[in-house]
């Protein structure tokens, strides 16, 4: 392959999972001798490629279930699955895996205020610090080893809130019986004024 002052040849669809080596010589057509070399080439001494080889791989895919959610204390919390591919197929060179992850949170929908976090392959989770009340983070995540990097995920939102207040004035009173027959009982209360901006439900 190749010719002249050529210096690199590209071979393509190769397996992933596979370890490839290579040795390379020079031929020419001065020499025709059909017992050793092939017909109508003569060709020099081979070198080999001295290296370990290179491992055939991908960027891996798309992490899953990607989800970003408020969290204690002012902070917001990101989580998700690793790729279904890592893009060395069934290697087990467990280093050469999904060499992490790229995740982004952003206040603007990544127009320019994004913090970048870069993540090891065997977290499936990150909180943020404390971050100000009321205020819409958005995130999404890649993951990436040598090769590349994954599309990324659908962005996901969450707005930053608080533990809600105590509620107060409680009252209970008994208006009666209930429609079974057993005694019922009301409590009234008001809300918290500082809801910590989420919506209060029973718990």
């Amino acid at each position: 392959v190749g010719g002249g002052n050529a210096s690199a040849v590209v071979f393509s669809n190769m397996s992933k999972g596979h370890t490839y080596k290579a040795a390379v010589r020079a031929v020419n057509l001065g020499l025709q001798d059909p017992s050793k070399d092939g017909v109508g080439f003569g060709g020099g001494s081979w070198q080999e490629d001295m290296s370990s080889g290179v491992l055939a791989f991908m960027p891996p895919t798309v992490p899953t279930a990607f989800k970003l959610s408020p969290w204690f204390d002012m902070r917001v919390r990101a989580n998700w699955s690793s790729p279904a591919e890592t893009g060395v197929g069934s290697s087990s060179v467990s280093n050469l895996d999904a060499n992490g992850y790229e995740l982004q949170i952003s206040n603007d929908g990544f127009n320019s205020d994004i913090d970048v976090f870069v993540l090891s392959r065997e977290e499936t989770g990150f909180t943020s610090s404390v971050l100000a009340l009321g205020v819409v983070k958005f995130a999404r995540i890649r993951s990436k080893n040598i090769a590349g990097s994954s599309p990324w995920t659908n962005v996901s939102k969450a707005v930053v809130m608080n533990l809600p207040g105590k509620p107060s004035n409680i009252t209970t009173s008994l208006t009666g019986k209930d429609n079974v027959g057993f005694v019922a009982v009301k409590v009234q209360f008001l809300a918290p004024f500082d809801t910590g901006l989420g919506s209060i439900s029973a718990m």
